[in-house]
């Protein structure tokens, strides 16, 4: 897995802005569902008090954001007409954008979107097969994902794997499910927690730490953790500030770079 120069250059400049200017430190991911998702807003900003607002206006608000990563949100953007132009108005305006969606409508919609290197598909997989298709609610979700995947490469487009882990998730199938993430060759992983995780606190954070050192690139760990402070802003996650490091060896500089296939 490698993890995009021009996304970690963006990212660590956000961060020095963020230092400079001495303001408290706000998410560098500006996360919104198009489609309803609990625990995401129809867009997280006030200007879109119960989505109200048409898509056309979402770029504006964007704009409005110093964040350099826009990631949309939930298993279904791909269930939104507008998903591509929205999508490609966001590159235009120099953002980074991460587009979520559980595999199912991939093949359908992906000649809606362009395969350029601020673009990445984002797909879930949330354990192996079994696991992952009891969470979804239906079999074949894993396959479905899979092939999701498959097809995007083919198309010459960044992909990334999202598995939130909750209660039930075992780092032994979790590091069964990098294995296989590797073997489809994603560029990049993000873990994050599940919004519905319960029990002990620190346990559930003992956990998600270890399933974050299965992600072989570090950039990518770091990654998750700006993905889940966008999430949970009010939790005041701070962002680890190792994007700002310059690269100390030969691995770290091929950490930063995207890979080809």
């Amino acid at each position: 897995m490698r993890f995009p120069l021009r996304l970690t250059a963006d990212l660590t400049l956000g961060l020095a802005g963020q230092a400079l200017r001495g303001k408290t430190w706000r998410p560098l991911i500006f996360r919104f569902a198009l489609m309803e998702e609990v625990n995401c807003p129809p867009l997280s900003s006030e200007k879109f008090l119960n989505g109200q607002k048409s898509v056309a206006d979402i770029p504006a608000v964007v704009r409005d954001s110093t964040a350099p990563v826009v990631w949309i949100a939930g298993a279904g953007p791909l269930l939104h007409p507008e998903a591509g132009r929205l999508t490609r108005a966001l590159i235009v305006g120099g953002r980074h954008v991460f587009l979520q969606t559980d595999g199912n409508c991939l093949r359908r919609r992906i000649h809606e979107f362009q395969p350029v290197p601020r673009f990445s598909f984002v797909v879930e997989f949330n354990g192996m097969r079994d696991s992952h298709d009891l969470r979804a609610g239906r079999q074949g979700a894993f396959q479905d994902a899979a092939e999701g995947i498959r097809v995007a490469r083919l198309s010459g487009f960044l992909t990334c794997a999202y598995t939130a882990i909750d209660a039930d998730s075992t780092v032994q199938e979790l590091q069964r499910l990098g294995e296989y993430l590797q073997s489809l060759k994603v560029d990049g992983w993000v873990i994050v927690p599940a919004s519905t995780v319960n029990g002990n606190r620190e346990n559930s954070r003992q956990k998600l730490l270890e399933a974050r050192q299965l992600i072989p690139s570090r950039r990518w760990q770091l990654f998750s953790e700006l993905v889940e402070a966008a999430a949970a802003p009010s939790d005041r996650l701070e962002p680890a500030r190792e994007f700002s490091r310059a690269p100390q060896s030969e691995r770290d500089i091929c950490d930063e770079g995207v890979q080809v296939p």
